[in-house]
C-alpha cells in the first residue's frame, strides 16, 4: 500500500526523531508496519515505507524519525496572524504602563525633594507617587486577574483559515485558456475547443458572424438583442456560447444577451462602443450578487474576457479577487481592475448589466485577439460612420 506520508530525509536511522518525534514498527504476521504507540509530534506522522522495508527480524529492532504528514503539510490555509498581534500589543502596553509609572513616581519624587518644606508642593509630589502606584497596582492585578481566571487568555492560539472553495479557479467545458488557443487549430487565435454555436454561418460585413438564435436555449438575445445588434467577431461569439452553456449547466436560467455590436435597430441606442466586434452587454438585472459573481468568473475563466464594466462594488471586489488569484498572464482592459465602476452625468451606469470586453488592445494583453474593423452594422460597412448607419436603417 503506498504511503500518504513524505518521508524525512534522516528517516530510517535510530532515534532520529529530532523535534518530529519517533515510532517504532510491529510485525502483524505477513509484513512490518508503524506501531501505533508513535510519539510523533503535530504535523508528522508514521512512515508506512519506513516500517515495509524491513524483515521481520529488524521489524521492532528499532525506532525512526516521524514523517511529515502530507495531509497537513499540504494543507492550504492562511495565518491572519491576530494571535501574534494581540499578544504583542498587550505585552508592548503592559511595559510601556510600567515605564510610564515608574517616570511618574521618578517625577514625583524629584518634586517632593524640590519642595523645599512647602506643604502644597509636598502633597502635589505625594499626590503623583500615589496615583502612580495606584496604577502598576491596577496594571498587575489586571495580569494576576487574568491568569487565575484563565491562563489561556494570555497565551492565545493563531486562527488558521482554510482556503476558500470558491476562489479556486472552475473548470469550463471547451475552454482550456491559452494552451488550448496555442495547441489547437487557431482561427484568429482561438482554439479549435471553442465551439461554434449550432446555426451560425459564415461571416458576414468586415469578417463578422451572426449570433444565431440558441437551438438548446442556453441564451436568448434580449430586448437589445435584435438582428442588427447581434454580430462581431467569432471569438465573442462562441464566448458567449461557451459561457452560457456553463451558465446553463451550473441549473441556471438561460444568459441574457444584448447588443454586441454598435447597431441601433431593434436597440434604441447607438452603441459607439460595441464598434469593433469584441463587446457584448449581459443583462443580470435578474440576477443576484453571488449570481452576478459567479457570472462573471465564467467569464474571466476563458482567458479571453480582459474586462468588465458593472458598477456594484460588492460584485466588483469579489470579482477582481477572483481574476488576480488566477494570475493567467492577462492585462485587464485599460490597464486597470478587470471589474471596472463607471459613472455618467447621472450616477452610476452599467448596474443592470455587464459590458464584457474580450481580447487586446486599449490597455488589455496577453490574450492575442484584436479588435475587428470599425463598422456599426451587421448588414452594411458603415466604417465608423453613423450617419450612414441612420440613413440605411432609414431604408429598411
Amino acid at each position: 500500500m503506498a504511503s500518504p506520508y513524505t518521508v524525512l530525509a534522516d528517516e530510517g536511522e535510530p532515534d532520529g526523531g529530532g523535534d518530529s518525534g519517533t515510532f517504532s514498527c510491529q510485525w502483524d504476521g505477513t509484513s512490518c508496519l508503524p506501531s501505533s504507540d508513535d510519539t510523533c509530534e503535530d504535523g508528522f506522522a508514521p512512515s508506512e515505507s519506513a516500517c515495509g522495508a524491513l524483515e521481520q527480524s529488524q521489524c521492532e529492532a528499532e525506532s525512526f524519525a516521524c514523517g511529515v504528514d502530507s495531509d497537513q503539510s499540504t494543507a492550504t490555509t492562511v495565518s491572519l496572524g491576530l494571535a501574534e498581534r494581540v499578544t504583542n500589543f498587550y505585552n508592548y502596553a503592559l511595559g510601556l504602563g510600567a515605564l510610564l509609572a515608574l517616570g511618574v513616581i521618578l517625577y514625583g519624587g524629584l518634586a517632593y525633594s524640590a519642595s523645599a518644606g512647602n506643604p502644597s508642593r509636598i502633597t502635589e509630589a505625594k499626590e503623583w507617587i500615589k496615583h502612580a502606584i495606584f496604577g502598576l497596582i491596577l496594571l498587575f492585578s489586571i495580569f494576576i486577574f487574568l491568569q487565575i481566571l484563565n491562563p489561556d487568555l494570555l497565551n492565545l492560539e493563531e486562527i488558521l483559515l482554510e482556503q476558500n472553495p470558491d476562489l479556486i479557479v472552475s473548470d469550463i467545458p471547451a475552454i482550456e485558456g491559452r494552451a488550448v488557443r496555442d495547441a489547437g487549430e487557431a482561427i484568429g487565435g482561438i482554439g479549435s475547443n471553442f465551439a461554434n454555436p449550432p446555426g451560425m454561418g459564415g461571416s458576414i460585413v468586415d469578417g463578422y458572424y451572426q449570433l444565431p438564435a440558441s437551438s438548446d436555449g442556453s441564451y436568448i438575445r434580449g430586448s437589445q438583442g435584435g438582428a442588427d445588434a447581434s454580430c462581431g467577431k467569432r471569438e465573442l461569439i462562441t464566448v458567449i456560447y461557451a459561457v452560457a452553456q456553463r451558465w446553463k449547466a451550473a441549473g441556471n436560467n438561460a444568459l441574457v444577451v444584448r447588443d454586441l455590436n454598435g447597431g441601433i435597430l431593434n436597440s434604441g441606442v447607438n452603441h459607439e462602443t460595441h464598434d469593433r466586434g469584441v463587446d457584448v452587454d449581459i443583462d443580470v438585472s435578474g440576477l443576484s450578487n453571488s449570481e452576478r459573481i459567479e457570472l462573471a468568473k465564467l467569464f474571466a475563466d476563458t482567458n479571453m474576457v480582459t474586462g468588465i464594466i458593472h458598477s456594484n462594488l460588492s460584485v466588483m471586489n469579489a470579482v477582481n479577487t477572483y481574476f488576480r488569484l488566477k494570475d493567467n498572464g492577462i492585462t485587464p482592459w485599460k490597464g486597470g481592475e478587470f471589474m471596472r465602476w463607471l459613472d455618467g452625468s447621472n450616477g452610476p451606469t452599467h448596474t443592470s448589466h455587464f459590458h464584457v470586453r474580450i481580447g487586446d488592445g486599449d490597455g488589455a494583453s496577453g490574450t492575442g485577439i484584436n479588435p475587428g474593423p470599425c463598422n456599426t452594422s451587421c448588414t452594411r460597412n458603415t466604417t465608423c460612420n453613423r450617419n450612414a448607419q441612420l440613413i440605411g436603417n432609414a431604408s429598411l
